[in-house]
């Protein structure tokens, strides 16, 4: 049987949600779903959704928004193609970014085609390096992960233009905020969205490594910023 409690954690996570009631700005509601990927059984390239949490498409609103680079596309959770504010680069850079401690000859080639003749599609990178299309989009895809790449996805075509992330938003700083500041706001985002949560949940969500979960949920409860519960017979945490 449902416990008054657990009614109240389920009402208010659909309302902070958009699933009832509206509780949330659009804008507010991306970033703390962010990274929001595309839906699936689409076509590559289409662009981000929230469904069931708007009247219309807002993927049409959506399109908008990467056309003028205000939301960027990247890859995030467990290497999953998704989308955030592109002023939020720094945050999720610092939380996802994959170490590439050692490059294969075709990574390299790749890299310095982009830094000697600028930015340019996969097409363009083939006719200059004589690389197959699959290798060049398997280190393309590597160099993404390590936050060395970004892929312009600001329409549904097939043939983008890749770039030197650091070049192309070089007035950002992208030394803060540190990996465990950022996985800090990442989880109290997460708090946030769902009220009442567990460690297998944020997991699930970001994929991130489960020992970096919970060395990040104790922080916040020695800092004061999560409190530990019991529902339903499992234990959780909340904003305090």
């Amino acid at each position: 049987m449902e416990r008054p409690g657990e009614r109240a954690v389920i009402c208010l996570r659909l309302k902070r949600q958009n699933l009832i009631g509206g509780g949330t700005a659009y804008d507010e509601l991306f970033r703390l779903m962010s990274p929001v990927p595309t839906l699936y059984w689409t076509r590559p390239g289409d662009s981000p959704s929230l469904p069931y949490r708007t009247e219309g498409d807002d993927r049409i609103s959506n399109n908008r928004l990467r056309s003028d680079r205000t939301i960027v596309k990247g890859r995030f959770c467990g290497g999953n193609v998704g989308y955030i504010f592109a002023d939020e680069l720094p945050l999720f850079r610092a939380a996802y970014k994959r170490e590439m401690s050692l490059l294969t000859k075709n990574d390299e080639t790749v890299l310095e085609t982009l830094r000697t003749e600028g930015a340019m599609s996969i097409g363009i990178i083939k006719e200059i390096t004589g690389l197959l299309s699959k290798e060049i989009s398997a280190s393309l895809q590597k160099l993404q992960k390590a936050f060395i790449v970004f892929e312009d996805q600001v329409d549904g075509e097939w043939d983008r233009a890749w770039y030197l992330l650091e070049d192309e938003f070089y007035q950002m700083d992208f030394t803060t905020p540190t990996r465990e500041q950022a996985l800090k706001e990442i989880i109290k985002r997460f708090a946030r969205l769902n009220v009442y949560f567990d460690e297998a949940m944020v997991k699930s969500f970001t994929r991130l490594p489960a020992r970096d979960i919970k060395g990040t949920i104790l922080s916040l409860r020695e800092e004061g910023v999560l409190a530990e519960g019991e529902m339903g017979g499992k234990k959780g945490y909340i904003l305090t």
